[in-house]
């Protein structure tokens, strides 16, 4: 899909800079060729008294060709000042083209990065994070925890629960069985279950970094239980602290 997109952006870039400049090259030509016109213009209209130099110019035709030749001047500067204006056109639509550019080759450098951050990798220059961007993969994090409780209180595991799962329950609420079995609080005791799973599987394991490699031991716990991350990401992260390790 991407590379679709990628050839449909290419060629709309090709066709936007022949159009571009068969506009110009057009605009000069109808310039120049109005131009000439006009001059031949005045140029005829002039010649057609030479041949009687014996009649003295009369008022009235002095002011014929005064008259055409202010026409013809105003002509050519109404020509100039559409050129003009086609100019600041193109000028805007190159300026445009390039925050285009400039948005796509973003878009393109994220979805690279996220595809990679998904797969397991660790965050490109990670050391020149900003904090927007790391903001944005705790943004991403926490709604996939949410849409992931959301389903699981929707379509409930049919296996048992282990003693990990059950100690882990046990800290977030000692009646978790009852919080289980009532609609209002189902989502957040697995949501809190899902927090604390991705600490001591991720963000709590042994080597330094956090996600990176160890992120794939919380996609294989995804996959196991038959499930998939959702397409779409957004909102706000809250980290459980002080987890009971597993054992």
């Amino acid at each position: 899909m991407f590379g679709a997109q990628q050839e449909n952006y290419t060629a709309f870039l090709d066709n936007y800079r022949v159009v571009s400049s068969e506009e110009r090259s057009n605009l000069a030509q109808v310039i120049q060729t109005e131009v000439q016109n006009g001059m031949d213009r005045v140029f005829n209209y002039v010649k057609s008294f030479i041949p009687q130099p014996a009649q003295a110019s009369t008022t009235s035709t002095t002011t014929e060709l005064r008259a055409q030749l202010k026409k013809e001047r105003n002509y050519v500067q109404k020509l100039s000042g559409d050129y003009n204006n086609l100019l600041q056109h193109s000028h805007k639509q190159k300026q445009d083209l390039e925050k285009v550019n400039a948005r796509f080759d973003d878009v393109l450098r994220e979805r690279d990065q996220l595809r990679q951050f998904l797969e397991g990798g660790s965050l490109a220059n990670s050391d020149k994070a900003t904090d927007d961007s790391i903001r944005g993969k705790w943004k991403e994090l926490a709604y996939n925890i949410r849409c992931l409780a959301r389903h699981l209180a929707h379509n409930p595991p049919r296996q048992q629960l282990d003693d990990i799962a059950r100690e882990r329950l046990r800290f977030i609420a000692g009646d978790y069985h009852t919080l289980l079995e009532d609609e209002d609080y189902r989502e957040l005791i697995i949501m809190s279950y899902l927090w604390g799973t991705v600490q001591d599987d991720v963000f709590d394991a042994r080597q330094t970094v956090w996600g990176g490699p160890e992120l794939k031991s919380f996609k294989a716990l995804v996959l196991e239980m038959g499930l998939t991350f959702p397409t779409v990401m957004t909102p706000s992260l809250m980290l459980h602290g002080g987890w009971p390790k597993a054992r």
